[in-house]
């Protein structure tokens, strides 16, 4: 199945590194035109520019906070006037600090939930009047750890757990716009932002990282951990026409790591 996102506009946030630079690679790739935010403006110009050159399809890069609501206006507005128009939006924002429910500081739930829970809502609240014109797509980046506790997921689970139901209500809020709404929910994915995290699930139990990381990839059913490009290829079929019927749904993209059965 071939997957065109031609004249197509996709906002994605935390565009800079990671998971959120492999969905802006992935869409590209189907030749949508890019939105791309991100905390550092240095990083973000970067990755713009290396998806421009890898692809020639159009970037426009803005600096913004997503736990500033002011930021997410400016930057969706700035994107939409820009384009001229909005179809897909990818929240992929949010690095809520790892550490045991006991042990994690009032800031950082604070810094968890402005960013990740909040800022998803508020970054679909400001796109909605585009993705109104002619329908499309949101998709929550969200975690496995929003259906079960991994280790030092405090902050993370819970935040992550909120998105789920938000994901439900908000779809059937937009489905009478035709906006379809769905969350992608990443394993153990290869990035730098993973390192931090099984460092800090290491530590809260007093073992070494690699052998954390040999134990949890000894859990994967398909034996390694996830690529970049594992959550963008869902992304890809989620924002695309190929997916008109879906709404509402969540994906693990794990290699089978989770047990839940729901």
């Amino acid at each position: 199945m071939e997957i065109r996102l031609d004249g197509k506009v996709a906002l994605v946030t935390g565009a800079s590194r990671g998971i959120g630079l492999g969905i802006c690679q992935g869409l590209a790739f189907d030749g949508a035109r890019l939105g791309m935010a991100a905390r550092d403006s240095k990083a973000l110009d970067q990755a713009a520019e290396r998806v421009t050159k890898e692809y020639g399809t159009e970037t426009f890069a803005v600096a913004a906070d997503m736990g500033k609501p002011e930021e997410v206006e400016r930057f969706v507005q700035a994107c939409g006037q820009h384009f001229g128009a909005i179809d897909i939006l990818v929240n992929c924002a949010g690095d809520v600090p790892s550490a045991p429910p006991m042990q994690t500081t009032d800031a950082e739930w604070d810094d968890g939930i402005s960013v990740k829970l909040l800022g998803y809502v508020r970054c679909a609240r400001a796109a909605l009047p585009y993705l109104k014109h002619r329908g499309g797509s949101i998709v929550h980046i969200v975690s496995i750890s929003s259906r079960e506790g991994l280790g030092a997921s405090g902050a993370p689970g819970a935040v992550n757990a909120a998105l789920l139901n938000i994901n439900k209500t908000m779809a059937d809020e937009l489905a009478p716009h035709r906006i379809r709404v769905n969350v992608v929910n990443p394993g153990f994915t290869d990035t730098a932002r993973m390192q931090r995290h099984t460092a800090a699930m290491a530590k809260a139990r007093g073992i070494t990282q690699e052998q954390l990381k040999d134990e949890v990839r000894s859990r994967i059913p398909l034996g390694r951990f996830g690529k970049p490009e594992d959550i963008a290829n869902m992304v890809r079929f989620l924002s695309s026409d190929a997916a008109s019927y879906i709404t509402g749904a969540v994906f693990n993209v794990d290699g089978g790591y989770s047990r839940s059965a729901f």
